[in-house]
């Protein structure tokens, strides 16, 4: 979505939030977000100065109400049938 996107330049320097809306269509089931290492910054603190991420978070707001991850109560009273229905032959 975004080539070449310089964030620090787009914040206008370190420590400052930005938002960025961006909206897709997830088809798959999975919502694929790939960062890549330009080639520039430092591993290790030569001076002292502003080092570590330059993004901290990202947050994916669906526009669905996505299912529970629990087990439904019919399933509960299927699974308990047949253990006493195994229990009692």
């Amino acid at each position: 979505m975004q080539k070449d996107f310089n964030i620090k330049e787009e914040a206008g320097g370190a420590g400052k939030a930005i938002v960025k809306n961006f909206t897709t269509i997830v088809t798959s089931q999975t919502l694929g977000i790939r960062l890549y290492w330009n080639g520039k910054g430092t591993t290790g603190i030569p001076t002292t100065g502003v080092y570590g991420p330059l993004m901290s978070a990202i947050y994916v707001i669906p526009n669905f109400v996505p299912p529970s991850e629990g087990i439904f109560a019919g399933t509960v009273v299927g699974i308990v049938v047949a253990i006493v229905v195994c229990l009692f032959n």
